[in-house]
């Protein structure tokens, strides 16, 4: 147990709901919690009936995809806190969740390195063609100028929709291979971007039209599902590009097809979908120019064992009677408990933070 929580009140144990997670192992979040008197009841493959009816005395929820919305949450009993497992929480009514007193957290931080290590590789995958001549010469083809037309990444820009933890990993990495970074994001200040040596933007619309690549690094919260329409995907380049490693729904998917059937973009690298896995039918599985990867931006053994001691960390330390490091409701919980506040907390905390 960290040695901050140690000197902390003991919770008055009550039990802990490990609901929608695939982790071989729960030991991590054990040696959080069972010196504070709580028990784990494991509900990782639980159908959602199941894993309900445990939330409904749990003094906490810890989630990956166990949805958690307002219908749900009106049967928590007992919850304090409900803890994601993961950066982004658009299965988490926060709203219905501050109404209740219960604070919402979540786990920002674990993964940055790899989400900025994935989004270049799908950048430099797409650009430089190694998917397409893969196919090719395994289908007997050999010819370079099948690659064409090819930039050289030194003279392209690469534009940022949102200047989180992410979008910094990848600008240092596309920096490094000497491209010029842009990136817009209203909610960072302008010392952030001068610190990474990032142009800032003015307005999406700007950044859209000067990139010649687009990586994308928002949560996908009301205001931002289709931000990335047919309108916008109609202001890129000819030959652009567009990465996003965020969450599907951030880009309308039939508009990204539609304007990559026509030939006019360089192509896609797609590490998320609106609907995972998609349907055997989904378009872009056809598409040449549509790099794709299955959600696993986040995936390393160093960030799954961050992910799993954030967690704990988080729960243990509301249920010792302090506030979550990374709780995206704490005024709304902490300045006057239920109903304080909770008006659009989703988009306030969450809206271009990106991870």
């Amino acid at each position: 147990m960290p040695e901050d929580l140690a000197s902390e009140p003991a919770a008055a144990g009550g039990t802990v709901v490990v609901a929608g997670a695939s982790f071989p192992s729960l030991e991590v979040e054990r040696s959080f919690l069972e010196p504070l008197g709580c028990t784990i009841v494991d509900k990782r493959f639980a159908a959602d009936d199941e894993a309900l009816e445990a939330c409904r005395t749990a003094v906490a929820v810890m989630t990956d995809y166990f949805v958690c919305d307002a219908a749900r949450i009106g049967t928590f009993e007992r919850c304090k806190v409900i803890c994601q497992y993961g950066a982004g929480l658009n299965q988490v009514d926060i709203a219905a969740a501050t109404a209740a007193g219960i604070y919402v957290t979540h786990t920002p931080d674990y993964c940055s390195e790899e989400l900025g290590d994935h989004a270049m590789a799908l950048i430099l995958a797409s650009m430089r063609r190694i998917v397409r001549f893969d196919r090719n010469i395994r289908a007997g083809r050999w010819d370079y100028n099948d690659g064409m037309p090819m930039r050289r990444l030194a003279a392209c820009t690469l534009g940022l929709v949102g200047f989180g933890r992410a979008a910094r990993a990848v600008a240092v990495r596309a920096q490094g291979f000497g491209m010029t970074v842009v990136a817009h994001d209203p909610l960072v200040d302008d010392a952030a971007f001068a610190a990474a040596g990032v142009a800032r933007t003015g307005e999406l619309a700007e950044l859209l039209a000067a990139a010649d690549a687009v990586s994308v690094h928002v949560p996908l919260v009301q205001s931002t599902r289709h931000l990335i329409g047919a309108e916008q995907l109609a202001l890129l380049r000819d030959g652009a590009f567009i990465v996003n490693t965020s969450r599907g729904g951030v880009i309308d998917q039939r508009a990204l097809h539609a304007e990559l059937a026509t030939g006019r973009l360089g192509g896609a690298g797609l590490d998320v979908l609106e609907q995972e896995p998609p349907a055997p039918d989904e378009p872009l599985l056809s598409c040449t120019d549509a790099v794709l990867t299955p959600h696993t931006a986040f995936l390393s053994l160093e960030s799954l064992a961050l992910l799993q001691n954030r967690v704990g960390a988080e729960v243990a330390r509301v249920l010792s009677g302090g506030e979550p490091i990374y709780g995206v409701n704490v005024e709304g919980v902490g300045n006057g408990g239920p109903g304080n506040g909770a008006a659009g907390l989703g988009d306030v905390a969450l809206f271009w933070r990106g991870t």
